[in-house]
């Protein structure tokens, strides 16, 4: 697990972030509210490092996510 703080700095807002390693997951259909629109989709974790790189992956939490992911499986802990 890995707990960031997007916005550190002064009162008493602690807005945090928190990712968690989810395995052995299938797709089991989705529920969504009037109006939301979601796109499911596999993609390796090479090929999202590579959309990082390629500009397609560009928001910053996501971004903190693939790269903790890539670390913690290659033993970073």
């Amino acid at each position: 697990m890995l707990n960031i703080l997007p916005l550190v700095g002064g009162g008493n807002n602690r807005i945090s972030t928190e990712y968690f390693l989810a395995r052995g997951l299938t797709h089991q259909g989705r529920q969504l509210d009037d109006g939301e629109f979601l796109e499911v989709f596999e993609l390796s974790l090479a090929e999202a490092i590579e959309w990082i790189r390629q500009g397609k992956i560009n928001d910053s939490k996501t971004i903190i996510g693939l790269f903790w992911l890539e670390k913690h499986l290659n033993g970073w802990h």
